[in-house]
């Protein structure tokens, strides 16, 4: 009750000296005059951004754009009657705002009792910010300060506070440098039916001259190529990964590696889904800010092509063949003897086949990646003659073969060998190991290891099963070498005119029994030849191309 009392007891007083002071100006006798102080400024409501505003457009910094009204200033102010309290009189402050070089002034008006009011900025030329003060396509930081106050009793502003407005005058987020513009900005990984494209993100601070704090969202747009250029494109953006919007997700100091955000390695990612199966697309990255400035597209666009539904590969010397890579943590599991090692493949994808397939190899530690983050191989990587590749031919449809050279540094006694596959298509390449799911080409890729373990006792040239039916329908090419050399394997009808070729100058190490691969009564291109009577004709040479083989077998198709 007394602290009621006391109060209620000084406010009276306060009250009275009030209205003593209002008698004497009333009078014409000059009232007192007081200090005034600043104590904040914001700014409120308007678009754009700011410590102001709530959920995905809070930013620590103030973004408005240039031309578009609303927003308002809030200035809190003091006088030092009896005190520090409200204005006693009504009191104009002049209200300044630069960027160094340019500078224009308003006044705001707190009213006698308040200490604070709200009003409105100036945001265009109309309304007291001269358009010379800012160009088209420019963001601009201008300070606000408090630099006068005027009144009857107001005698001396001393002391004030400053607030900065990132003015936008149709600014696209950081349109010198975005969107990426190489690949050592961006990386793209595939599997069957999507895609994840990885990029450079945003500047957002203010260091550097970097003015994208307003930024609201990214837009992929990715569309099928077509010579023409006539596909329209599709738009991939916050409606489709909410972490695309915002600086919610898009920090300006972002995480190094958080997936919730879908940062890795201090790039941004999103994936794309439901693309179609081994189709070439193109794509490009754009940045929009809050008031619906969107970065230009590039000159030339990125170029991604999805994954064939499937890659199998088989490895063989001649002698034994793998194509169980379930346990690719043993490499000890597949021992094949030092030959040119023959991969087979088989590339299931839609009804567009690869124009060209490699296969890159080597005995190198898995410690480097054949495949950058850029899809591209690391040549640079790998130390001089360590890392090959070789081109692999058609065979039949879905079916492709290479050989692994056992001249190259890989194919060694002792040495464990790694592959993968590169498929290009419109020049746009994929690569594949065991694993495609993974949108990683490095993490399984196929693997052997190469061991001279075995001494074989010469056998003839022979045609393993050399009558073809229905229950038996390859014949194996079979024989042995006393040295090194090329072999051809051909298949000719009763006319001598050749039908088929199992093999073509494949080079095969002396010293072991040689079984190739079958063959099943086809010709050339893949269809199957009538019932009757033909040669398989069986070439070696050496490297000075003297013949060390030559021998032709009779094969039946019987069915």
């Amino acid at each position: 009750m007394m602290i009621s009392a006391n109060f209620k007891h000084k406010n009276k007083l306060f009250s009275a000296f009030l209205s003593l002071l209002f008698t004497f100006t009333v009078a014409g006798i000059p009232g007192p005059e007081y200090d005034v102080r600043v104590s904040g400024i914001r700014f409120l409501y308007g678009t754009g951004v700011g410590p102001t505003h709530s959920g995905l457009y809070n930013s620590s910094n103030y973004y408005r754009s240039y031309g578009q009204s609303g927003t308002l200033i809030e200035l809190t102010a003091q006088m030092n009657v009896s005190g520090w309290t409200h204005m006693y009189g009504p009191v104009a402050f002049t209200v300044s705002f630069s960027n160094g070089s340019n500078t224009a002034s308003f006044d705001v008006t707190i009213p006698s009792g308040q200490n604070r009011v709200k009003a409105l900025v100036p945001f265009s030329d109309a309304s007291g910010f001269p358009d010379s003060f800012i160009t088209n396509g420019q963001t601009i930081p201008f300070e606000y300060t408090v630099t006068a106050a005027s009144g009857q009793h107001a005698d001396n502003l001393i002391s004030s506070v400053s607030q900065t407005i990132y003015w936008d005058r149709n600014d696209p987020p950081q349109s010198s440098v975005f969107p990426p513009a190489d690949e050592t900005e961006i990386s793209v990984s595939l599997t069957t039916n999507s895609a994840r494209i990885m990029w450079s993100p945003l500047v957002t601070s203010t260091s550097g001259g970097y003015y994208n704090s307003d930024f609201y969202e990214y837009r992929i747009r990715f569309r099928e190529f077509s010579e023409e250029d006539q596909n329209p494109w599709r738009i991939w953006n916050s409606s489709n990964d909410p972490t695309l919007k915002g600086t919610v997700f898009n920090p300006p100091a972002y995480p190094s590696d958080n997936p919730s955000y879908h940062f890795s390695n201090g790039m941004k990612y999103t994936v794309i889904p439901r693309l179609s199966l081994f189709t070439r697309y193109e794509f490009y990255i754009s940045a929009v800010d809050v008031f619906g400035n969107e970065s230009p597209a590039p000159a030339e666009y990125f170029m991604m092509m999805t994954q064939p539904y499937s890659v199998e590969a088989s490895v063989s010397d001649g002698r034994v063949k793998y194509d169980d890579f379930t346990n690719l943590n043993d490499p000890s599991l597949r021992p094949v003897t030092e030959s040119n090692i023959r991969v087979d493949l088989n590339i299931v994808s839609t009804d567009v086949s690869p124009d060209e397939v490699r296969v890159w190899y080597t005995a190198e530690s898995d410690s480097l990646s054949i495949v950058g983050a850029d899809n591209r191989v690391n040549e640079d990587e790998f130390p001089e003659n360590s890392l090959y590749s070789v081109g692999a031919v058609a065979t039949n449809q879905n079916r492709w073969t290479a050989y692994m050279s056992s001249d190259s540094n890989a194919i060694t006694d002792g040495s464990t060998v790694r592959f993968i596959v590169e498929t290009i298509t419109g020049g746009a390449s994929t690569f594949s190991d065991a694993d495609i799911s993974d949108l990683d080409p490095n993490n399984n890729e196929w693997n052997f290891v190469v061991r001279n373990l075995h001494t074989f006792t010469p056998q003839p040239v022979r045609i393993l099963n050399n009558v073809l039916t229905d229950s038996n329908p390859l014949a194996y090419p079979s024989y042995y070498l006393t040295e090194d050399a090329y072999v051809t394997i051909t298949v000719h009808d009763v006319k001598g005119r050749r039908v088929s070729t199992i093999l073509e100058k494949a080079f095969r190490r002396a010293g072991q029994n040689i079984k190739e691969k079958g063959w099943n009564g086809s010709n050339r291109a893949g269809r199957k030849l009538g019932v009757g009577l033909y040669y398989i004709k069986i070439v070696a040479k050496n490297k000075n191309g003297k013949t060390v083989l030559s021998e032709v077998k009779k094969v039946v198709v019987a069915k």
